[in-house]
């Protein structure tokens, strides 16, 4: 339910929820992070980009990220809108949410003055940890017409993108499609519209509400095997099976039951050159699915070990191999200075204050942060370093000091000379002192 302070500036529809999104091996990843990003907005994968073909259902997780924060979150301010409806007015709007959600990106591309205009509204959003998801039918960096400095924004968050869907994916949408239209769909039933209907989720609720239409009008709403046929007509796509080409040597591929090698003339040299490209094309792709194993074998061990490999993990799949390679050296790179910066900061743990440590210890395993991690290490040593110079120097400047004592007296007292006699009277145990000095005032007497 959407929080009434919200409504005027969150265009979101209730039905679609992360319950009502059906998971299949294609859309897994994408909505594993659009549950953690509805969670903890504005923590983890900011931005987030999500991007596959027409009606696959990233629109879906885009919403369902939007209703989720507004139940957990009811305080946050949340803003919808699709590229297209975009327009300079909404530059106000935005400033004043905490979720920002666009829909179909690409269509914004044209207005490329609008672009200009929200970087600096990203920039703000993200320093102020504020959520922004953006869902696209392409890849960015595959985006013509896309500011660099927008491109390097999305980078800097996690881009994931959803596969096409399975013939698996395919009759769990249509048996979920059709319970919630209290309609009773029999798996090979769904089965067999699952091989007619490949292309998207939207295609496949029209070919279910088309199969139930037929269904009522032919056989009292029971849907039957051989009636597919009839709703249904086949329309085969010929392809030759992935597993056939890699096998098929240049000699096994022929045309018109004869080898290339056989047919000569022109049309032989241009069959010929077509076929060693195939040939190199499956080398190629075979090389490249060797080498995205090995990357994920790689990043599942970082993963163990605590790495943040989201980035990663969310374009080995799609992105192309190029860009996988960049990324995966980058990532190479800065888990090794990772490494070194672990080994240092052991060392200036005990020095340092709790609010560093805090900060410090939540980058130590994000290869993305290692930059900034760095800064705050080296800003750490160097005020420890300084203490410490400082302490060592006020210890010399300490012993150097010596201790000034008063200086003995050394000059001599004159004492004049002086004439004592002692005179024992009747009782020896009383005394007279008398001082004979040539001129005296007073004299001293004791008698008892």
């Amino acid at each position: 339910m959407l929080n009434p302070e919200n409504q005027e500036v969150s265009l979101l529809d209730s039905h679609y929820t992360f319950e009502s999104f059906i998971i299949g091996g294609g859309n897994r990843l994408a909505y594993a992070a659009c549950k953690k990003v509805a969670e903890s907005p504005g923590t983890l994968y900011n931005p987030l980009f999500i991007y596959s073909g027409v009606g696959l259902g990233k629109s879906h997780l885009l919403q369902a990220i939007g209703n989720s924060v507004q139940n957990l979150y009811p305080e946050w301010k949340v803003f919808c809108l699709n590229g297209a409806k975009f327009a300079e007015e909404d530059l106000t709007k935005i400033k004043g949410v905490n979720l920002w959600l666009i829909d179909d990106f690409q269509l914004l591309l044209p207005e490329s003055h609008l672009q200009l205009r929200l970087l600096p509204i990203f920039d703000l959003m993200l320093a102020l940890d504020r959520q922004i998801v953006v869902t696209a039918d392409t890849l960015p960096y595959e985006m013509k017409g896309l500011d660099k400095k927008l491109l390097s924004r999305f980078q800097g968050g996690l881009i994931v993108g959803i596969k096409d869907l399975s013939h698996s994916d395919r009759i769990a949408i249509l048996k979920k499609k059709a319970a919630t239209k209290n309609f009773s769909l029999k798996e090979e039933v769904a089965g067999e519209i699952a091989k007619r209907v490949i292309s998207n989720v939207r295609e496949l609720e029209g070919a279910l509400n088309r199969a139930m239409l037929y269904a009522s009008i032919l056989n009292e709403g029971e849907l039957h095997l051989e009636m597919i046929d009839e709703i249904f007509p086949l329309t085969l796509v010929p392809q030759m099976p992935k597993a056939v080409l890699e096998t098929k040597t240049e000699k096994e591929i022929a045309v018109g039951g004869k080898n290339i090698e056989e047919i000569s003339g022109e049309f032989g040299d241009f069959l010929f050159g077509v076929q060693s490209k195939v040939a190199g094309f499956i080398k190629e792709q075979q090389k490249e699915d060797n080498l995205r194993k090995d990357y994920k074998e790689k990043i599942y061990i970082w993963k163990m070990k605590g790495f943040n490999v989201a980035n990663l993990e969310g374009m080995i799949e799609f992105a192309p191999i190029e860009e996988v390679s960049r990324e995966f050296l980058e990532f190479t790179n800065n888990v090794q200075r990772l490494y070194d910066l672990q080994g240092l900061f052991g060392q200036l743990v005990e020095k340092a204050k709790p609010e560093e440590i805090a900060s410090i210890e939540s980058k130590l395993f994000d290869p993305k942060k290692a930059d900034v991690l760095e800064t705050e290490i080296r800003a750490l040593e160097k005020r420890i370093l300084g203490q410490s110079f400082a302490k060592e120097e006020k210890l010399k400047e300490e012993e150097s000091k010596e201790i000034a004592l008063p200086s003995p007296i050394t000059s001599e007292i004159e004492i004049p000379e002086e004439k004592f006699e002692f005179h024992l009277g009747a009782h020896p145990e009383v005394g007279l002192l008398v001082e004979d000095w040539e001129i005296f005032e007073e004299r001293l007497e004791e008698a008892y």
